[in-house]
């Protein structure tokens, strides 16, 4: 059917990840829609035939026969538009398997742990980000679309096999909707969507409970990601707690206890989290889930040393590197060695230490992994900046910077760029401070111009590196060269409308306007790094405040 291949291919990806995966599949299945007509109808979107409903379920590439009128080229040809876009959405990796993040901080470990393989071509999605037109296109056609459905429901038994179907699409489509949402930073209206999702989906006979756990966990990372800690606990529990166990689905289960224990760790709640990652690791050991009681020990001994006690991050880490040889996953083995020996050296067992990191080192030659022989090279870097031992740490940054180049991974690079010109600044070695730094934008626009686009998360890391090239300048005291980089600086900051870094940025530039004799310019500058510090003392003030009278209701 023409509305199933459409709606199955641009639906069927529950979760955002695989929408992510999909993105340009997606929104070429979102204009071959459009190529569907309705002849005689108020919509303006369907300008030819006629779309009824459709069983979305069915992923069949057959035209809906009875539903769509016209001449039979019309339908052969978008029957054939939409065979060719399945053919590119099948032909995509629709799962992409994330790299495991083999740093030390526990807020930037991944949720899924890799295969241990290497491949690129499962995790890029270079050149693929929504431009804002296809957002806002998108947004459009699926609110048509969703108007559509709900003005046949209205004139549809909705006991009746069609008004179940249509009850599906709509939910499909509001689904699809909250994701652009999302996409366009929209996130009181996602949130509002997904609770809309989960309500649609309690109402349907019987309830679905996957879909149920799908948008659950969904609005549970989005209100994470909000800072709205006690909304998402109490979907994670209400709602997708039990329909994983109304599933039956240990790993579902499983999920959610790790999802909870994340939730408290990104809002740095370590001493709660702990519990909930206890949980998670004996329920994981209890149902066999052996990958998933590695990452939760791995990640329970890294809070563990937020918290500063390294001896049980030692024990998590040790154990953690056990059970990766079970697994006989090398990979694994090697990012647990590696945290090992920097839980060691935070206990002041040096050799232990220096033992630990070069194996790990050892173990990413041998599985010629050059991602996690970075990390590794990172780590050593940390571990003499820890003992100030600067002259020490560069060598070890040095390689990881060539390694991390080999590797293409532009996190990597940024992290042990920015350390290493840290400790060339120490060492008083002001040009191959600016040189590493330079690194970092030399790389992002060979990506730039290999991708003939932009990487998510790239505006990150050269505000680090503007950043770093700014602060070089100043000591320098060249201030027209400072002034530069700090304007480049503003740009991104004001793009992310990040507080912390408008703030900064704007007390830097306060200075060079001074040290050039600009007053007035210097006086505006400090009086908007006030403003937007005000700004974020009110938003942290805010966030408690919403949250002591979320408790007092809850007394009551």
């Amino acid at each position: 059917m023409i509305v199933n291949n459409v709606f199955g291919r641009l639906m069927v990806s529950t979760t955002r990840t695989i929408f992510n995966a999909n993105k340009k599949a997606i929104f070429n299945h979102v204009r071959c829609f459009s190529q569907i007509g309705n002849k005689g109808t108020d919509n303006p979107n369907f300008k030819s035939g006629k779309v009824g409903t459709a069983d979305i379920n069915n992923n069949s590439s057959v035209g809906v026969k009875s539903k769509v009128e016209g001449p039979a080229k019309e339908r052969e040809g978008i029957n054939k538009t939409v065979k060719d876009n399945t053919t590119t959405t099948s032909n995509t990796n629709t799962k992409a398997t994330p790299k495991e993040n083999t740093t030390t901080n526990t807020t930037n470990t991944t949720t899924k742990a890799s295969t241990g393989t290497n491949n690129n071509n499962n995790t890029s999605l270079r050149g693929t980000s929504f431009t804002e037109e296809e957002l806002e296109e998108g947004d459009e056609l699926l609110h048509e679309y969703l108007l559509h459905f709900e003005t046949l429901k209205s004139k549809t038994d909705p006991q009746s096999p069609e008004g179940k179907k249509l009850d599906s699409q709509i939910l499909r489509v509001t689904h699809a909707l909250s994701v652009i949402s999302n996409k366009k930073g929209d996130i009181d209206n996602c949130i509002n969507l997904l609770e809309k999702c989960i309500d649609l989906a309690k109402s349907a006979t019987p309830i679905n409970y996957n879909q149920l756990w799908v948008f659950g966990s969904e609005l549970s990372a989005t209100y994470v990601n909000d800072g709205k800690l006690e909304d998402s606990l109490e979907i994670l529990e209400d709602i997708c707690l039990v329909a994983a166990q109304k599933l039956e689905d240990p790993k579902r289960e499983f999920s959610v206890l790790v999802s909870m224990a994340k939730a408290f760790t990104k809002n740095r709640k370590f001493e709660e989290s702990i519990t909930h990652y206890i949980n998670a690791i004996k329920f994981a050991h209890k149902h066999s889930i052996r990958d998933g009681e590695w990452r939760m020990l791995e990640e329970v001994g890294s809070v563990w040393g937020e918290l500063g006690n390294w001896k049980d991050s030692v024990a998590s880490h040790k154990t953690a590197k056990e059970v990766a040889k079970v697994l006989g996953d090398k990979r694994r083995e090697c990012i647990s060695t590696m945290k090992l020996g920097y839980a060691f050296s935070q206990c002041e067992r040096d050799n232990d230490a220096r033992v630990s990191v070069l194996e790990a080192l050892h173990i990413a030659r041998e599985i010629k992994d050059f991602r996690a022989e970075a990390q590794v090279y990172l780590t050593l870097g940390r571990i003499y900046f820890n003992k100030k031992e600067f002259e020490k740490a560069i060598p070890h940054l040095t390689s990881g910077v060539k390694v991390s180049l080999l590797a293409q991974d532009r996190n990597a690079l940024t992290l042990l760029s920015s350390l290493l010109a840290e400790a060339f600044i120490i060492n008083k070695d002001l040009p191959k401070a600016k040189n590493t730094l330079k690194t970092i934008i030399l790389y992002i626009e060979k990506t730039r111009k290999e991708n003939e686009g932009e990487e998510e998360g790239e505006d990150s890391s050269l505000r680090v590196a503007f950043g770093g090239l700014a602060r070089i300048a100043m000591i320098n005291k060249d201030y027209d060269e400072a002034l530069i980089y700090l304007l480049e600086c503003l740009k991104i900051d004001e793009d992310t409308q990040d507080p912390v870094g408008l703030s900064t940025t704007y007390l830097m530039l306060s200075q060079v306007y001074k040290a050039q004799g600009r007053e007035k310019d210097s006086s505006e500058a400090y009086t908007n790094a006030l403003i937007h510090n005000t700004k974020l003392k009110k938003v942290v003030g805010k966030k408690k405040k919403k949250k002591k009278d979320k408790k007092k209701k809850k007394k009551k």
